[in-house]
């Protein structure tokens, strides 16, 4: 019989960066009123599940979001670059439209690349989806094997969110399209330390193709 870790992983409350439709990767940006409002409720709609760890990304919106999430538990909130946000590179901090451009005006002046190549993350110095795979899921399956049976908390960001459930297959790129992780969204899954099992997604908008 099969031996499985169920993670809720979350993506943290409201940021400034939000707001103001900002891309922070690695870059920090701290919560708005309305983010802690969502981390408390949060908090109190999880109250009576029994997580054994609390994991979060080492960035101070989601350190924070776990920590109110789970203030009333005595268990600390362990840090880990591996549950970061894609690193954006140059369009770090950056607003959403203003780095679109941008990445377009560097696709435009490379003509000579390949076709399937002119939109490849390492072209414009971003992290590529099998970087943040590698760290995102190797971290998730290794607390899986070290806390088989038990509830974990897992608490980063969306993009990197994302990316995951595109890379286990709940959705497609075409259905889960940027920004379609809200903040404070929940999923929910089973693992055995080798594969994912989706049991409840809540927050994320899936589009009709």
């Amino acid at each position: 019989m099969n031996i499985y870790c169920t993670l809720y992983i979350v993506r943290h409350g409201e940021t400034v960066g939000n707001v103001e439709r900002r891309m922070f990767g690695h870059t920090d940006s701290p919560l708005t009123s309305k983010g802690v409002k969502q981390a408390q409720l949060l908090g109190e709609k999880l109250r009576n599940v029994d997580f054994s760890a609390i994991y979060s990304a080492d960035l101070l919106r989601t350190r924070r979001t776990a920590e109110i999430i789970t203030a009333e538990r005595k268990l600390a909130v362990q840090t880990t670059k591996a549950l970061r946000e894609r690193c954006y590179g140059p369009f770090e901090g950056r607003l959403a439209d203003e780095a679109y451009d941008k990445a377009i005006a560097l696709i435009n002046n490379y003509e000579q690349l390949l076709e399937k190549a002119k939109y490849d993350s390492r072209y414009l110095q971003l992290e590529t989806e099998e970087q943040i795979m590698g760290r995102y899921i190797t971290f998730l399956r290794e607390i899986s094997v070290a806390y088989a049976n038990k509830k974990i908390l897992v608490v980063s960001s969306g993009g990197i969110m994302r990316v995951f459930l595109t890379h286990i297959g709940w959705g497609t790129k075409e259905e889960l399209p940027s920004r379609c992780v809200q903040n404070m969204a929940v999923v929910q899954v089973d693992c055995d330390g080798v594969d994912f099992f989706v049991k409840e997604v809540e927050g994320v908008i899936k589009a009709i193709i």
